[in-house]
């Protein structure tokens, strides 16, 4: 969990609270690279295509994982 309200839309506050969760550092810069929002955009085409409406739907690097697997390499 990170400690920040669920309504929390400042992107500078929820970076801070993912570094101290996770200890995982990036910047506003980095979230706003081309590459970036086209994985989005990406992602967001497969959960149309999907109908994936709920949670836990998991995607890594666009592909869907099903069996929820994949992702725990990422978690570490």
């Amino acid at each position: 969990d990170l400690f920040l309200e669920p309504t929390e839309t400042d992107p500078k506050d929820i970076i801070h609270a993912i570094k101290e969760k996770t200890g995982t550092t990036f910047t506003l810069k980095e979230l706003s690279t081309q590459a970036l929002k086209n994985a989005i955009k990406v992602d967001l085409k497969m959960r149309k295509k999907l109908q994936v409406t709920s949670t836990p739907t998991i995607f890594i690097d666009g592909i869907w994982d099903k069996k929820r697997e994949k992702y725990k390499a990422y978690a570490k």
